[in-house]
């Protein structure tokens, strides 16, 4: 028996080939002839309108020559005398005129503008009588050659339409049709010819018009013998040409321009100089309305005679209709046909592979059905080998292959129960199937171990921090958890070291970030070294690292082994050829029973949050104390942004007076907290508290709104309007790079002067960036606003940088103007005196409450002086009411000092706490 997919692949082959190709050879075929059906189509509707066109525009020329012939010929005649000759032109120029119009407005394309273009022309010259016979001619000549023109593209696109679709009917039929609308153009020429002949009884004619005329004659009979040899009886144009041929009007017109044609010869025509016109006083007007209406039969003769060759284009227009017609039947109908034979035969092909598939397909089940039983699951199957050779070839292997899935079943069970050491694993199914199961095999016991060891591998990534292999942040609180569970289940004490690392950010800014890592990790095992062994040490992120001890009765133990930390963590270290001396600051929080672990952790993080502030590299323990500094803080910051809200600061003015008149040039401004229930709240008990978050920007923004809106009020009057208001701005807002451009918009709002605002920033504040503040500086400089450095002297920032940043002016720390006595304090301030002038900027020297320091700091050169000894910090209006009396008595008085406002107390912080 032969093979099945011989069999099948041939006979396949062997139908389908040769239908596809002679189908698609009939498709293309039928396709082509469609679309050259519609082609045709096109054509023969653009070709009748085109035959229709032509005759139409001649008619309008005999009319517009007739016209302009007569008026030539008779001149101006009385009213009428053209009517009762018959020989109303104008009338008929306005009919055939609508006939042209109605047909141009069907035409589209280029040729229905140039005809129009044209015809308009001819019109337009017409009405305003400056038109003869000889241009209108012309004229209506150039039309006649493009309509003639675009009737033989015509012509020739439908030859090749007709063509492609192999039918020759539709060419005839056409050519037939324009011989006869050539017919009828000349018809049309010889009634006018025969016009100007025939007009002797008025004028003689020329020799041009008895040739035209002959000519035209000519042509005439020519084209009719033509159109009657072409013609074939029984289709619509010839019956309706035997029709006219042997009708009486045909007979009429033929004779009639026989007979002039011979009068003309026999009478002669005038001198070549032109026609011999009549005057207008020897016309006789009868004689010429008899000769007129002699022209007007002739004319509705040769109309009738027009009228029954248009017949003739008609019939022969009908006929070109129906062979395209035909054309589109035949077409449609062969590619229905190549359709309607396509699917017969792709039919038959596939009954004859369906009846050869049923031969085969009872054996064919029988594997199938034996198939779907292995699917599912069933390897018992045990398969019967009939049929074909490739059936019975079929079996055999299906048979050998579930032996081997059998084997294969036994060993995945034994792998899925771990059963590694069953002697299954070791057995080989036969064949090259067994051989890859057996590998298979091989290689999911070894993948199973692999397994065992990556998910232990995972495990100890996923709770280890990849840098420095410590517990990461989830391990860490979840062992801090447990910890503390046992803590509470034993009544034993744990410890929480925060451990943060002292000016890491500085080593990642110089050295990079490979030197951050490095020093991160040796850190690390610094730490895992101090610890002890049932300890954990684990990083939180950063540069922080907790430590998490148990069973820590106290905290004289907690503080041992944080010092332990402190002491390993501070030995030297070099990485990259450069030696570090790394700190940390650490936090301890003491716990024992079921306490929160994140409460445990925050605690810590305020211990070391202490530790930092009271000079890094030191070890803190939480209390309780610090707790309740904590929640008072936080209480404070509260009421602050509501007092923000609710407009509880009010801004005092502290006077700075020339050092050699004593008068009042500046005003500090230092804000102050009303609160409703504790009453008026210095500084120093909220601006620390503000400084700690963005706060204190919104605290900076209050003060710099409220000092520009009250140099806006003091701008009318005539003490306070050059008096200027410095006011101090926090580190943390000018790190944040916005403080020129919000300066700038309170300036505009307000319509305070910028040279009038001074802002007082510290040394501390400029050093954290030197870079971004000396852009800020530089911004607020643009905008007209002075810049001073406060608490001069207290920073490190040198004589470069400060020429660089260029400042307006210096306020000499109080707490150098405090110790003036000393031996050393003296010749300091006068440096910084000098230092000063040398830059070229003004030199303030605040805290003086003696009469004896202003006096001293006057000689050494100070420019201005600002202390309790000449004002204390007061309201606007004390302000005024000091400057005023100034201004009345010439002299300042000593002070202005409210009973309630306390002495400062000299501090570091400086603006920051006098705000």
């Amino acid at each position: 028996m032969p093979r099945i997919g011989v069999l099948l692949g041939t006979i396949c082959l062997l139908l389908i080939t040769p239908l596809l190709l002679v189908n698609a050879s009939r498709w293309q075929t039928a396709t082509d002839r469609v679309r050259a059906a519609e082609q045709v189509e096109s054509s023969v509707d653009r070709l009748d309108l085109l035959l229709r066109l032509s005759p139409a525009v001649s008619i309008e020329q005999v009319s517009t020559a007739g016209f302009i012939a007569a008026d030539e010929a008779l001149g101006p005649l009385p009213p009428g005398v053209l009517t009762l000759a018959g020989l109303d032109f104008a009338a008929v120029y306005d009919l055939n005129k609508a006939d042209v119009d109605r047909l141009l407005e069907q035409l589209d394309g280029p040729l229905a503008s140039i005809v129009s273009t044209q015809l308009d022309e001819a019109r337009r010259r017409f009405d305003s009588d400056d038109l003869d016979v000889t241009e209108a001619a012309a004229l209506y000549a150039s039309i006649d050659k493009d309509i003639s023109f675009a009737i033989e593209t015509e012509m020739r696109r439908l030859a090749s339409a007709a063509g492609a679709g192999r039918d020759s009917r539709v060419v005839y039929a056409a050519e037939v049709a324009e011989l006869a609308a050539k017919v009828q153009l000349v018809s049309i020429e010889s009634s006018m010819a025969w016009a100007y002949v025939e007009a002797q009884g008025i004028t003689t004619p020329s020799i041009d018009r008895v040739l035209g005329f002959q000519s035209t004659l000519a042509e005439y009979q020519l084209l009719a013998t033509q159109l009657d040899a072409v013609l074939v009886k029984g289709t619509r144009a010839g019956d309706a040409w035997s029709a006219f041929k042997h009708s009486p009007e045909a007979h009429a017109h033929e004779q009639r321009l026989a007979a002039t044609s011979r009068e003309v010869t026999l009478n002669g025509v005038a001198d070549e100089g032109g026609p011999e016109i009549l005057s207008l006083a020897d016309l006789d007007i009868p004689a010429a309305i008899e000769t007129g209406q002699q022209i007007s039969n002739g004319f509705a003769a040769s109309q009738l005679v027009t009228e029954a060759i248009g017949g003739v284009v008609e019939a022969s227009l009908e006929d070109v209709a129906l062979a395209a017609e035909v054309v589109t039947t035949d077409a449609s109908s062969q590619r229905r046909g190549a359709v309607a034979w396509t699917f017969s035969s792709l039919a038959l092909v596939a009954l004859a592979v369906v009846g050869l598939v049923f031969a085969v397909s009872r054996p064919l089940r029988r594997l199938a059905d034996a198939v779907e039983q292995i699917g599912q699951g069933r390897l018992d199957t045990e398969l019967a080998e009939e049929g074909p050779v490739e059936l019975r070839a079929g079996a055999r292997a299906l048979n050998s292959a579930l032996a081997s899935l059998r084997t294969a079943e036994a060993q995945a069970t034994a792998l899925a129960e771990e059963r590694l050491d069953d002697p299954i694993l070791g057995q080989r199914a036969p064949g090259t199937l067994g051989m890859s199961l057996q590998s298979a095999v091989s290689r999911l016991t070894e993948s199973l171990n692999e397994r065992e060891n990556f998910e232990r591998r995972l495990s100890h990534q996923a709770r280890h921090d990849s840098l420095t292999r410590l517990a990461n942040r989830g391990a860490t609180l979840e062992h801090l958890e447990q910890a503390m569970q046992r803590s509470a289940k034993h009544h034993r004490p744990l410890a929480v070291m925060f451990i943060d690392i002292d000016d890491f950010k500085s080593v990642n800014d110089i050295h990079g970030h490979r030197a951050g890592d490095l020093m991160l990790s040796t850190i690390a095992r610094r730490i895992v070294t101090a610890v002890r062994t049932s300890d954990l040490a684990g990083r939180l992120g950063g540069d922080e690292f907790v430590a998490i001890a148990e069973d820590v009765p106290n905290e004289q133990q907690a503080l041992e082994l944080g010092q332990r930390l402190l002491d390993e963590i501070a030995q030297p270290m070099t990485i990259d050829g450069t030696t570090h001396h790394p700190s940390v600051s650490i936090g301890v929080a003491l716990a024992e029973g079921p306490f929160d672990p994140d409460e445990v952790l925050r605690d810590a993080d305020l211990a070391v949050y202490r530790a930092k502030a009271e000079g890094k590299r030191r070890i803190d323990v939480c209390d309780d104390r610090l707790r309740r500094e904590v929640e008072e803080r936080a209480a404070v910051e509260h009421d602050l942004r509501a007092a923000l809200d609710a407009d509880q600061l009010v801004l005092h003015f502290q006077p700075t007076v020339e050092a050699e008149t004593r008068t009042i040039r500046t005003v500090e401004a230092l804000v102050r907290w009303q609160h409703p229930q504790r009453g008026l709240i210095q500084p120093v008990g909220f601006v620390p508290i503000a400084e700690r978050s963005d706060l204190i920007l919104d605290l900076d923004r209050w003060v710099v709104r409220s000092a520009a809106q009250q140099l806006a009020a003091w701008a009318d009057h005539p003490l306070m309007a050059d008096v200027s208001i410095a006011v101090n701005i926090s580190a943390r807002h000018l790190s944040h790079g916005v403080l020129a451009a919000e300066v700038a918009d309170v300036l505009q709002a307000t319509g305070a002067r910028a040279d009038r605002l001074i802002v007082e920033l510290t040394e501390t504040a400029l050093f954290d960036d030197v870079t971004v503040a000396a852009a800020e500086l530089q911004l607020l400089r643009d905008l007209g606003v002075r810049v001073a450095l406060d608490d001069f002297g207290t920073g490190y920032m040198s004589v470069t940088q400060l020429r660089s940043l260029g400042f307006d002016s210096l306020k000499i720390d109080r707490s150098f103007v405090a110790e003036m006595s000393s031996s050393q304090n003296f010749p300091l301030i006068k440096l910084m005196v000098d230092i000063g002038h040398i830059l070229g900027v003004e030199v303030i020297a605040e805290g003086i409450e003696t009469e004896g320091q202003a006096a001293l700091l006057t000689s050494l050169g100070s420019d201005h002086l600002q202390g309790f000894y000449f004002a204390r910090p007061t309201s606007a209006a004390e302000v005024e009411a000091a400057v005023t009396l100034a201004h009345v008595s010439d002299n300042l008085p000593p002070s202005i000092r409210p009973a309630d406002e306390p002495s400062p107390e000299p501090t570091g912080r400086g603006a920051t706490v006098s705000r």
